[in-house]
């Protein structure tokens, strides 16, 4: 289980990361500090026109490590009462 648990999270940080995904803040780390006209055009726009969803792939991402940490919490009760018995 933990290891699907941990191949699901890489499937989401590879969605997080494919070329289809649009972040406007590592957009705007590509462009850096050339040509600063067109760089506040595209900061302005930026701000109107999208908002970033990266948080939205991390959230699903630690919703996944709250799993794992129950997982784990639940495996270690259970082995605590198996080894009582």
């Amino acid at each position: 289980m933990k290891n699907l648990i941990e191949e699901i999270k890489q499937d989401i940080r590879d969605l997080r990361d494919s070329y289809f995904h649009f972040c406007p803040f590592e957009m705007a780390e590509q462009i850096g500090e050339t040509r600063k006209d067109k760089i506040k055009y595209f900061e302005d726009w930026l701000d109107r026109y999208s908002e970033c969803t990266c948080g939205d792939f991390d959230s699903v991402i630690d919703k996944l490590e709250k799993v794992e940490k129950e997982l784990n919490y639940n495996s270690k009760e259970e082995r605590l009462l198996y080894e009582q018995l």
